[in-house]
């Protein structure tokens, strides 16, 4: 994916006086973070992860029977997704 234009290379990027470019570049990189964040498969990326490393944290600190249960969701969500699709499919085309 092509990286979008940061300030610097826009013509105007001349006109703007030294003091103010540091300010200007630090603006525009927050708000193209800010726009990475809120698409919604990194939203659903962050939570993931941020999930997945609250289970490697319970692992580490010993609670083994515990993270059994904690990643449970993630194993079973794609099943019974596809559980629910199924049937309701063969709901409605039977």
């Amino acid at each position: 994916m092509a990286t979008p234009p940061g300030p610097g290379d826009h013509a105007w990027w001349s006109h703007v006086p030294t003091d103010k470019r540091r300010g200007l570049q630090w603006q525009s990189w927050k708000r193209r973070l800010r726009q990475r964040l809120i698409r919604r498969w990194n939203v659903v990326a962050a939570v993931a992860v941020v999930y997945l490393l609250l289970c490697v944290l319970l692992n580490v600190f010993g609670a083994g029977s515990l993270i059994s249960l904690a990643v449970m969701p993630l194993l079973l969500l794609p099943a019974v997704t596809l559980l629910a699709w199924w049937l309701a499919w063969k709901e409605f085309h039977h």
